[in-house]
Parts: structure tokens; C-alpha cells; sequence
């Protein structure tokens, strides 16, 4: 499968970041707190806002950023 934008994928799904696709700023900002390529994120949340479970964390995004990002379903290569 082919990456796809983090929007596409439903709620309760894991997925592996392939590609943040954002400003520098914004994608610095998103490596800081862990959100970054290759990383597996589960998604908690995907109407309005896009919410991830990264480990113990959680992260908040706008629909324009997680439109930019990349992703594909864990496991798939």
C-alpha cells in the first residue's frame, strides 16, 4: 500500500508515519514531542481534529496539518 494522508485512516487504527509534508517550523515543533517519521502512532481520533496516542502521550492536530502527513497502516512495507 502506498502512503496516504493521516485523515484517510479511521479511528482505532495504527499506522506508521512515512512523512510530515508540513512547514519546517511545524515539523520541528512535531519531532519534538515525538510525532516524526517512522514512528507508529495510533489514531484515537479523526473527525474535525486529529488526535494520536504515542505512547503514554497524546497529540492534538489541526485537519491541515494531518492532511500533510503521510502515513501508512502498521505493518504494511
Amino acid at each position: 500500500m502506498f502512503p496516504a494522508p493521516l485523515t484517510t485512516f479511521r479511528a482505532g487504527e495504527t499506522v506508521r508515519l512515512c512523512f510530515l509534508g508540513t512547514d519546517e517550523k511545524t515539523s520541528t515543533r512535531l519531532r519534538e514531542v515525538g510525532v516524526r517519521e517512522g514512528c507508529s502512532v495510533c489514531l484515537l481520533a479523526n473527525d474535525g481534529k486529529c488526535m494520536l496516542g504515542l505512547g503514554e502521550s497524546r497529540v492534538a492536530l489541526c485537519r491541515e496539518v494531518a492532511m500533510c502527513m503521510l502515513a501508512e497502516r502498521a505493518g504494511d512495507s
